[in-house]
């Protein structure tokens, strides 16, 4: 009787581990400004070079202040984390092989990656 109600359990127990997960949107938005902080590179902000951590505290002191004009991790990243908000000039990361890639193409990847591994 024992196996059998084991047995009976095993379907909700593996829709659990494939059921995907939902993120809202200030999870993701946090996800997207800590990846700074798993990077190997510079974060450049109107040409002078910064720390991912230094980074990271940026774009959260920004988040904060735009409260709730931004709903959505996309509208943050275009809005708010890919350029200077006093300058215009668009955020680069300057990753040790010299590359350098602006901060809103890196943080779309790190959000595409975060909703496709949900599925």
């Amino acid at each position: 009787m024992r196996t059998l109600f084991l047995l009976a359990l095993l379907p909700l127990f593996s829709f659990q581990q494939v059921a995907p997960k939902t993120y809202t949107e200030e999870q993701k938005i946090a996800y997207v400004i800590s990846s700074l902080g798993r990077l190997d590179a510079v974060f450049i902000r109107n040409g002078a070079e910064h720390k991912p951590s230094e980074a990271m505290e940026h774009l959260r002191m920004k988040r904060k202040k735009a409260g709730k004009q931004i709903k959505t991790a996309r509208q943050f990243i275009t809005e708010v984390a890919s350029k200077s908000s006093i300058s215009g000039e668009a955020y680069l990361i300057k990753f040790k092989d010299g590359h350098t890639e602006t901060a809103e193409a890196y943080l779309n990847k790190q959000l595409d990656r975060l909703e496709k591994a949900k599925r």
